[in-house]
């Protein structure tokens, strides 16, 4: 086995390989495995990156319980590693999730950042509010006219 940078793990058995301390840390890029004993005995196993999920057993064992038994190291090892369902979510749905992330994110940062510009009626508006609560009175009078006035004739000052 060698990965991308050109780490190797060697071993006289697949039983050596697979158990290897080595082997928790290492991401072959291929991993090929031809193993032939004897007249009718070999052992094929293959695995490529492009992660379609491709992987190739072939035992060809004059003996069943020595292929029953490769068969569960490989098959234990690859439960081993296999990715939670965490994961796998957020690998097919990563793009989707940024997006869906980044749009109210844009929405708060315009929100935020740009100010909120009110139009001129309504600052009249809110002032004439203002007046009502307090009461119209000789004091506020005038006030309420003019704001009045420029309700009513849309003046907007340059």
């Amino acid at each position: 086995m060698i990965d991308n940078n050109d780490i190797k793990i060697p071993g006289k058995s697949i039983r050596e390989i697979l158990k290897d301390p080595a082997l928790e840390s290492f991401k072959p890029k291929i991993f090929f495995l031809f193993i032939e004993f004897g007249n009718n005995n070999n052992f094929k196993f293959e695995i490529n990156s492009n992660n379609d999920g491709d992987l190739k057993i072939e035992i060809n064992c004059f003996d069943n319980n020595t292929a029953n038994e490769v068969l569960y190291e490989i098959r234990s090892w690859i439960n081993k590693r296999k990715p939670s369902i965490v994961v796998k979510l957020w690998h097919n749905l990563s793009v989707l999730t940024a997006v869906l992330l980044l749009i109210p994110l844009l929405i708060f940062s315009i929100k935020a950042f740009i100010p909120d510009y009110s139009t001129y009626e309504s600052v009249l508006e809110k002032e004439s509010d203002v007046l009502l609560k307090q009461g119209i009175n000789q004091g506020n009078m005038n006030k309420a006219i003019e704001i009045i006035l420029k309700l009513q004739t849309k003046n907007i000052p340059t």
